[in-house]
């Protein structure tokens, strides 16, 4: 199997999940002027920049946008494909029922294969802990990863507030 992309790790479980923590719930509720793409498209580009020339990649299929279903708001950044295990399909930035703590989810590629239905995923989420394997994921489709998201809402309680480790490596 092959390792992750350095690019493609960093942005969907560095850079995104420390962003959320930063910004806080606007990252969600606020749209900037730009468009959440064409913002992210910048910042994946930026993460670039900051790599070796032979770890970098092109934000081909990079896209954002938001979703809103009752009692839910969720982020929904589109990856480019992924290619190794841990590399995500997507990463869904999720505010449940107006709270001001974001939950940070990923649908990851897999290292297994599901009989019948070829690459499996894992569904992982960011807490105060660092990054939690949650099990199996759903199929990489954007529906099914926003049912799955709705599936982790936590009942009603003090806000949980992610730390992200300063030090992830693939």
């Amino acid at each position: 199997m092959p390792d992750p992309r350095t690019h493609h790790y960093q942005f969907a479980h560095r850079v995104l999940p420390g962003l959320a923590r930063r910004v806080g719930r606007q990252i969600v509720t606020d749209e900037p002027q730009l468009g959440f793409t064409e913002q992210l498209t910048g910042l994946w580009n930026f993460v670039g920049e900051t790599l070796d020339d032979a770890d970098r990649l092109p934000s081909d299929g990079l896209s954002a946008s938001r979703i809103d279903t009752a009692g839910l708001q969720v982020l929904l950044v589109v990856l480019p494909p992924p290619l190794a295990p841990a590399e995500a399909y997507f990463v869904g930035l999720a505010l449940y029922n107006d709270a001001d703590t974001v939950r940070i989810f990923t649908l990851e590629r897999a290292s297994t294969q599901v009989r019948g239905h070829g690459v499996g995923t894992m569904l992982g989420s960011w807490s105060e802990r660092g990054h939690i394997n949650l099990g199996p994921g759903p199929a990489p489709d954007q529906e099914a990863f926003v049912a799955a998201i709705r599936s982790r809402e936590l009942p009603a309680g003090p806000p949980v507030q992610a730390k992200v480790p300063k030090e992830v490596r693939p």
